[in-house]
Order: C-alpha cells, then sequence, then structure tokens
C-alpha cells in the first residue's frame, strides 16, 4: 500500500500531469468567460434581455471568481513542490478557499422569500425604522445582520448572501484551527475538507442567521480555551464570545454552564481549573453587561425584558391554546351585507353563506385553534422522538458497518480500497435516495459507531478529553429551542467538529471483538466515501430551499436592482420583477412607510424598504389571535400604507407554478386564508384601492396616507 501511495503522488507530481491540469483550467475558464457567453446569449436573446444591461457583469463578475478559485491549482501547477509537500503546505489556504468559493457559487442562484428573508427583514429594520419590532430573542443576530446589510446602505440580496458566505467559511477555518491543535496528519486534512463542503452543501439557509452566527461565536470562544498558551486574556475573550452566543440566539442560555463543564474537563486531566473558570465568568459578564448597557442606551431594555416575560416565561400558559378566543369584531364595524351570522363570539360573521361554504372555509384547519409548535412540553417530545427514529436506524446500520468491517479483515489494500468506495456508494445510495427520512439521520447514525469507539479509546489519550466534551456540548446546545431538533446540528455548523474528531482519531487504529481485529481505517473511508457520494451527486449539490431542485435550470437573472445577481426560473423572475418594479416607482419614504405583507413572504419588507407594523414579519408563523391582537394595537397608531396579499404559497417550490397540486399536498396556507379575511373585511370602510396585481400579488394603498411625522 505504501508503494502504491509513493506510485500516486509521483504521477500527481509529474510535469505531464501538471500541464494537463493547465490545460483542463484553461479550457474551463475559457467556457466560463463572458466573451465566449455573451455572443451565445446575443444568438439566442430573449425578450427583454437588452434591457437588463447589468446581466452581463454579473457573467465578469463569476468570470473572476473562477479565476481565483484556480488561483491555489495554478500555484501548484508551477511550482518545484511535489503534491504532498504542497498540500501540507497550504493546507489552510487551500481550505479556505474552497471553502469560500464553493459556498459563493452557490449563492447566485435560487430565491427563497421565507427563512431568509424573515433573517434580512428583521436585520434590516434594526437600523431603518422598525427597531422596537426587533427587540426580540433574536435580537444580537438582527443586529449583527443588520450591521451588515447596512454596509451598503441599499437592499441586496447578494450582498446579503456574501455575508453569509463569511460566516460559514469562518466556521470552517476555526473549525480547523481546533482540529489541527490535536490532527496534523495530512489524511486528516483532507477528511476534515471533505466535511467541511458537506456540511456548506448541508446548510441551505443562505443568509447569517441564528443557527450559523452563535455557532461561529461559540468556535472562536472555544478556540481560544484550547490553544497552547491559554492565559487570563485569552479566557476573558472566550468568555465574551461565549456569552455573544446568548445575545444573538436566547436558546443558548444553556451556554451559562459552559464554563463549569469546562473547569470539570480540566480537573478529570489534572490542570488548573479554578482560576481558567473565573476568568470565562468575568468574560460573561463584562458581556452580559455590555449588551443590558446597549439596550437600556438605545431605550430598549424594557422592550427586551417584556418581550422574555411574555414569550419566555408565560409561553406555556399563554400557547398552549392560541387563537381559541379571538376577539369578536362585534361592535367595530358595520355588518356587511349578507352575513350568515351576527354573533360576537365569532369574528368572522362578515362572511356570507356563499363565503362560509368554500372547501377551503369548511377546511378544519381553518377553525381549529392553532398551537404554539415550539412550546417547551412539544419541542422536547420531538427531540424524544428524532432521537429514537436515530436509535432504531442506527441498530440495524451499525450490524451492516460491523458486518462488513469484519468481511474485509484486517489489512488494506487497493483491492480493498475499491470495495469500500463501492460499499460508502451503496450506503449513500440506500439511506439518502431510497429510505425515507432526512439524511442527517442517517449521518448520525453512521457516526454513532465511530464515536463509540473514540469515547472508548480515550483514556489512552488524555489530551483528547477537553476538546471532545466542548465539541459535544457545543452540538448539543445548537439544537434546543429549534421544532427542526437535531438537523440544527448540521445547519449550523456544529457538527463538522462533531464529526471530524472521531473520524480522524481512527485512521491507522485497530479495534478486538472476540479475538478478531477490525481495521477501523475502512470504516473511516466507507464513511468519507458516502460524503463524497452526497457532495458530487447533482441532485445534492442542486439541492435549493424552496426553489427549482435542479439548479442547472435556474439561469434567468432579476432585473430589480434589489435581487442583481440573483438567478431563478422565469416565471418567478417576472412575478418578483414586476412587484419590484411598482414599489420602486412609488413616491413613500423608504424606511419609513408601514406596510402589511401578507402569507409568507417576509423578504418583501426588505425589498421595498417599507416598515412591518408587527414583532413577526413572517406572519404566517403566528397564531390568528396574536396577530389579530398585534394588528389592532398596532393600527392605533398608524394605519399600513401598502397592504399586499400572497396569491400563492411561496413554500410550494415551483411558486408561482402548481399552486393548485400543491394546496392540495400542503393545507398550511389555510390558517393564512383566516387573516386575509380579517384584513378584507378590516379595509372594507377604509379608504384603500387596488393600485397592482399580477399573477402573484395584489398591492392596495391607502388613499390618503397619514403625513409621516
Amino acid at each position: 500500500m505504501k508503494n502504491a501511495k509513493q506510485c500516486c503522488n509521483s504521477i500527481i507530481s509529474h510535469k505531464y500531469f501538471r500541464l494537463g491540469l493547465l490545460l483542463v483550467g484553461l479550457l474551463w475558464l475559457i467556457l466560463k468567460s463572458p466573451l465566449v457567453f455573451i455572443p451565445l446569449l446575443n444568438k439566442f436573446r430573449q425578450a427583454g434581455f437588452a434591457e437588463n444591461p447589468v446581466e452581463i457583469y454579473y457573467f465578469w463578475i463569476e468570470f473572476v471568481a473562477w479565476i481565483l478559485c484556480f488561483i491555489p491549482g495554478f500555484i501548484f501547477i508551477f511550482s518545484l513542490l511535489d503534491l504532498k509537500t504542497y498540500l501540507s503546505r497550504y493546507r489552510i489556504s487551500i481550505l479556505v478557499v474552497i471553502n469560500f468559493f464553493y459556498a459563493l457559487f452557490r449563492t447566485f442562484k435560487t430565491l427563497d422569500v421565507t427563512d431568509t428573508g424573515f433573517h434580512f427583514t428583521k436585520a434590516w429594520g434594526l437600523f431603518h425604522g422598525s427597531v422596537s419590532q426587533n427587540i426580540d430573542f433574536l435580537v444580537g443576530t438582527s443586529f449583527f445582520n443588520g450591521l451588515w446589510l447596512s454596509m451598503i446602505g441599499v437592499p441586496s440580496v447578494l450582498w446579503a448572501r456574501f455575508g453569509y458566505v463569511l460566516v460559514v467559511t469562518g466556521i470552517a477555518f476555526v473549525s480547523f484551527k481546533i482540529y489541527s491543535l490535536y490532527f496534523k496528519r495530512l489524511v486528516a486534512w483532507l477528511i476534515f475538507v471533505i466535511l467541511s463542503v458537506f456540511f456548506i452543501h448541508y446548510n441551505y439557509y443562505l443568509s447569517i442567521n441564528y443557527d450559523n452566527l452563535p455557532v461561529l461565536f461559540a468556535l472562536i470562544g472555544i478556540w481560544l480555551l484550547l490553544g497552547r498558551h491559554t492565559s487570563f486574556v485569552s479566557c476573558l475573550l472566550a468568555g465574551v464570545f461565549l456569552c455573544l452566543t446568548f445575545w444573538v440566539k436566547f436558546n443558548f442560555i444553556l451556554i451559562f454552564t459552559f464554563p463549569l463543564i469546562y473547569a470539570w474537563a480540566l480537573f478529570e486531566t489534572n490542570k488548573p481549573w479554578i482560576r481558567p473558570c473565573i476568568y470565562l465568568y468575568c468574560g460573561y459578564l463584562i458581556c452580559l453587561i455590555s449588551g443590558f448597557l446597549l439596550l437600556y442606551s438605545s431605550g430598549n431594555l424594557h422592550t427586551y425584558v417584556n418581550y422574555l416575560n411574555e414569550n419566555f416565561i408565560n409561553n406555556e400558559a399563554n400557547g398552549s391554546a392560541q387563537g381559541i378566543d379571538s376577539a369578536s369584531m362585534a361592535g367595530k364595524s358595520i355588518l356587511s351585507e349578507g352575513s350568515a351570522s351576527t354573533v360576537s363570539s365569532d369574528p368572522f360573521y362578515f362572511l356570507d353563506s356563499d363565503q362560509r361554504s368554500t372547501s377551503e372555509r369548511m377546511d378544519p384547519l381553518y377553525s381549529t385553534p392553532e398551537r404554539d409548535s415550539h412550546g417547551l412540553r412539544r419541542l422536547f417530545i420531538s427531540y424524544f422522538a428524532s432521537a429514537w427514529y436515530v436509535l432504531q436506524k442506527g441498530a440495524v446500520l451499525t450490524v451492516l458497518i460491523f458486518i462488513l468491517l469484519f468481511m474485509l479483515g484486517e489489512s488494506l489494500s487497493v483491492k480493498q480500497v475499491v470495495i469500500l468506495v463501492l460499499s460508502g456508494f451503496i450506503i449513500y445510495y440506500v439511506t439518502y435516495l431510497r429510505i425515507e427520512g432526512a439524511f442527517f439521520i442517517y449521518m448520525t447514525v453512521s457516526i454513532l459507531p465511530g464515536y463509540f469507539f473514540y469515547i472508548y479509546s480515550l483514556g489512552y489519550d488524555k489530551k483528547l478529553i477537553t476538546p471532545t466534551i466542548l465539541i459535544l456540548i457545543l452540538a448539543l446546545f445548537s439544537f434546543p429551542g429549534s421544532d427542526l431538533s437535531f438537523s440544527v446540528i448540521y445547519r449550523s455548523g456544529a457538527g463538522l467538529l462533531f464529526f471530524a474528531f472521531p473520524l480522524a482519531f481512527m485512521i491507522d487504529k485497530k479495534m478486538t471483538v472476540n479475538l478478531r481485529v477490525l481495521n477501523m481505517n475502512n470504516y473511516v473511508i466507507i464513511f468519507v466515501a458516502a460524503i463524497i457520494f452526497g457532495i458530487v451527486n447533482p441532485w445534492g449539490y442542486n439541492r435549493s430551499h424552496r426553489d427549482l431542485g435542479d439548479r442547472s435550470v435556474l439561469v434567468d437573472m432579476f432585473k430589480s436592482p434589489q435581487l442583481f445577481g440573483i438567478h431563478t426560473f422565469p416565471q418567478r423572475v417576472k412575478v418578483m420583477d414586476e412587484a419590484l418594479e411598482f414599489f420602486n416607482h412609488e413616491t413613500y419614504e423608504r424606511d419609513n412607510t408601514p406596510a402589511l405583507f401578507l402569507s409568507w413572504i417576509p423578504m418583501m419588507y426588505y425589498l421595498t424598504q417599507t416598515n412591518c407594523l408587527m414583532n413577526n414579519p413572517w406572519h404566517g408563523c403566528i397564531s390568528f389571535k396574536d396577530f389579530q391582537e398585534e394588528f389592532e394595537k398596532a393600527t392605533k397608531v398608524r394605519s399600513p400604507v401598502y397592504i399586499t396579499f400572497s396569491k400563492i404559497m411561496t413554500r410550494n417550490p415551483g411558486w408561482p407554478l402548481e399552486d393548485e397540486a400543491y394546496r392540495k399536498r400542503d393545507k398550511v396556507w389555510i390558517p393564512d386564508l383566516k387573516k386575509f379575511d380579517y384584513l378584507r373585511y378590516w379595509m372594507k370602510d377604509k379608504k384603500y384601492s387596488k393600485v397592482f396585481e399580477n399573477d402573484m400579488f395584489e398591492v392596495y394603498k391607502l388613499s390618503q396616507p397619514p403625513s409621516i411625522e
């Protein structure tokens, strides 16, 4: 096997192989060159292309990005170093370049106006006229993301996504700095690179959000603690960064136990633990005081405390049956003609008999009380169910893996490597394509045998005890409070070290079971092969969030400046450009005009630079009761100048296409209909008129909007 490695390294380092790489790289750059592509666009020009000259600039930007991406390869081609030496010398730079550009090229395609739109609107609003509506659990995320969005002064989804690229690249970089303290071999680096790309691939929320940002801060804190020369300053800074995770995501409140866990790990390894623990808590105290002073000086401390009291302390009491006691509109408005009921307890008495008899309003979801999906009891039930599911799947998969290891035996040959790669493909194919369930479940399952071996063997390598405990705690702290359960570990990047540590530890390790020697290298190859197939598979790489799954068809770029550089399919481009063109030509005061965008379209506040009246701009995610109470309270101060209804559900990956077929499968839109009915009746005796409509949106405008002071 050693001779095979030397032979492979000699071939790869040969001058003719380098020449081949150079030719392939140059050919690819020629194919990506705008000088080649633009004439083709002119030849097969579609209507409207000539009106969008900025699209040409995008091709130049992408071309420059490809040139920068190829720089490490070109350096190797023209260097005198063999491949092994080159990779060893520039491993950090290569890791950063791969992760940065892999994430960057994913940002140019797909448009999601739901999850990422929520993050953008909350962040932008904090610095542009919607401060009080943004003082909540995630105020720190909105603060840091808002600083980034405000740097260019205008809404830009491409710029916002570039912030995401920096954050996930930072997660990969800091994770590797921790990893490289303990694993220095080149093969360990290669495993880490593959895993890092997988975690970017899995995190398809293309925004700085409350999952990835706290993980970045926590990793920086852990890195400062695990460095070779831990001092008072490093512990103090570590405490500041760890405490920041609480400010950016309140669910990280468990991070306050982190210094005690760290002290226990130091105690177990016979290291001084009292002073580091005290220094850490000093950093926590500095960060806490600074955060409260910032809230107090901005006049928002009272708002933050009230929000915690209403939504956390009293969450279970208020949220167990939301929507049951909807306030009546009786006595507030004139009864509409043909109403079917005048009962004051019925908030929709204004609907006539024909409206009431529609299939949507007869659906139980329309009248069933909405319940809080984030109540502690519901969340823990979900977590236990997910854990049980993982263990069930893990029992079978673990047995299969160990049977395979027994069959392969102790040695490792070229023939066995081929068998192991094929085994990795089979595991990937079976779990990712042919078994019902999320891929993260099978990733968790497949890492469990390795983790059991890793933890069992830690007694022989005590220097790994402290980092192991810290990365496990980070993974466990990352998901509480989310109904996405354990998948947050993967989406946030917290799972990168969680996976990489046991795999690197098992390289060249062996395990004896009933006098049978198992080569754990075989396990590592199978696992990494499954990851590689998941990355290179076009259906895996192309996975997009709330957009068509095949990225190759997402070739049309938006004309609107807010969406410059973003590509999707023509029908989505059309409806969004039409709506944004309307708002771009309106004469309202930017960042100082109240509006309401109904259904799952929270990004529209950010794109139109209008102010959301309510705390949560994602109105489809809150109960009718909360929506009605908050709306009525807000409209006593000022009425929305624009009210926009989304005709089509944006949970549908194909919107604005195939809406009827989608609505029959996913009825989450039905509770939104209740809010639509309420708003349309509220508008009935107000001076609103329809000013814009297309296949996707209906926009109503207040005829005589109040003057803005």
